[in-house]
């Protein structure tokens, strides 16, 4: 029951870490991780309309108002916080989210 106990508040601090810190996510960290997620080569390839909004959406985050930039780190912020997108390395957990690049990120799940 201890044991239970421990391995909760374990996985609950560690999910408080991690919202900690993909709040302080660059843009252009964003930017990357949606180029991964998308399997894209260019941010420019990727429209509000057709890629953003309806992702926005899918993961029930509200973007009205936002611009695609503030939008990417909206989405990018939740893609992370629900695993879609995780370490290649998975001993290196800790990332800087603050400058993420595409070779330490890969898609976790698939949309």
């Amino acid at each position: 029951m201890v044991e239970i106990q421990k391995l909760q508040n374990q996985q609950m601090l560690k999910q408080i870490k991690l919202w900690n810190m993909t709040n302080k996510i660059s843009k252009t960290s964003a930017q990357v991780v949606l180029l991964v997620v998308f399997k894209v080569n260019s941010f420019d390839y990727l429209s509000v309309k057709e890629n953003l909004n309806p992702l926005a959406k899918y993961l029930k985050i509200k973007t009205r108002g936002l611009g695609k930039y503030e939008m990417a780190c909206q989405i990018a912020k939740e893609l992370i916080k629900q695993g879609y997108v995780v370490p290649r390395d998975p001993a290196a957990q800790e990332l800087n989210y603050n400058s993420i690049k595409r070779c330490e990120i890969e898609s976790g799940k698939d949309l």
